[in-house]
């Protein structure tokens, strides 16, 4: 996968979720695929928010997302090859 500003280490062969940062940029190469696992018995399930989702409709937690992050600012996914 593309480079992260801010890392040294490229994010090649991520398998697990990761959370985003304010002021930050994630750079895809042309051949960069984000992809997650099909298999819901491989995700977290975490605290429900009392708003919307499992935590009103039905009992217990709700899927972690594979990209997160909370009240962020500055943040950008791209690629040169972007459409």
């Amino acid at each position: 996968m593309g480079s992260v500003h801010g890392s040294a280490t490229p994010c090649s062969d991520r398998k697990e979720r990761f959370q985003l940062t304010s002021h930050f940029t994630l750079f895809l190469d042309k051949e960069d695929v984000l992809l997650a696992s099909q298999d819901m018995n491989e995700w977290p399930v975490i605290k429900p928010l009392p708003s919307y989702g499992r935590g009103r409709e039905a009992a217990g937690g709700r899927y972690a997302s594979l990209i997160f992050g909370t009240n962020l600012t500055d943040v950008v996914v791209t690629s040169k090859y972007s459409s």
